[in-house]
């Protein structure tokens, strides 16, 4: 007799005691193990189909996550229209020449319209025009030419215009057709030859 059966005899007498034993082991028996939870015990009982079944629900039941979709934005044609201001230094005359023969025009139109129209010269007017900048300023009486000092002749003066960024992708091509060291000399050659040329012959 167990020990526990021996405590009980001695307070209910041996056939309580015996009652009081057995019943305490049936419901024992029936109670499930406190460290399995209810699911558990199910699911440990449950057949295959049915756990099938259970692992279905619980997947339907538990959220995902969802793919994210990528938004790419194109952004290639996106600058072409935004303006950006080129600057060119040019002979003070051709300053004069647009103020008095613009009819309206803008400061770009008048740029494109120049190289336009000398395209196929602009190597040559490139090449002069870098002569002519190059070209030392005069002594001053016993006084030889120090370098930043500038011939009167050769003085320019800030001139800007305004190109879109397809319009600067044109002009950088023609830069490098023409020989150019930037836009500033393509410009400035184009425009001094179109219209100050223009100017002597009327």
């Amino acid at each position: 007799m167990s020990a526990d059966s021996e405590n009980l005899s001695d307070l209910f007498g041996p056939s309580a005691a015996a009652s009081v034993s057995t019943a305490a082991n049936t419901l024992a028996g029936r109670l499930p193990d406190r460290r399995t939870s209810a699911v558990d015990a199910v699911a440990a009982n449950a057949t295959p189909a049915a756990r099938v079944t259970q692992q279905t629900q619980r997947s339907e039941t538990t959220p995902t996550a969802r793919p994210q979709t990528e938004h790419r934005h194109d952004d290639g044609d996106a600058d072409d229209d935004l303006p950006a201001q080129i600057s060119v230094y040019v002979l003070p005359a051709v300053v004069t020449t647009v103020r008095r023969t613009r009819n309206g025009r803008t400061n770009a139109q008048i740029a494109f319209q120049a190289i336009t129209a000398l395209r196929d010269q602009l190597p040559e007017l490139v090449a002069a025009h870098r002569r002519t900048a190059a070209k030392p300023s005069a002594a001053v009486g016993p006084f030889a030419p120090q370098p930043g000092d500038r011939s009167g002749s050769t003085r320019r003066v800030l001139w800007t215009f305004k190109a879109t960024g397809r319009n600067q992708r044109v002009l950088d091509k023609i830069v490098g057709e023409a020989g150019a060291g930037s836009r500033s000399e393509l410009v400035a050659a184009a425009l001094e030859a179109h219209l100050l040329r223009r100017r002597q012959r009327s």
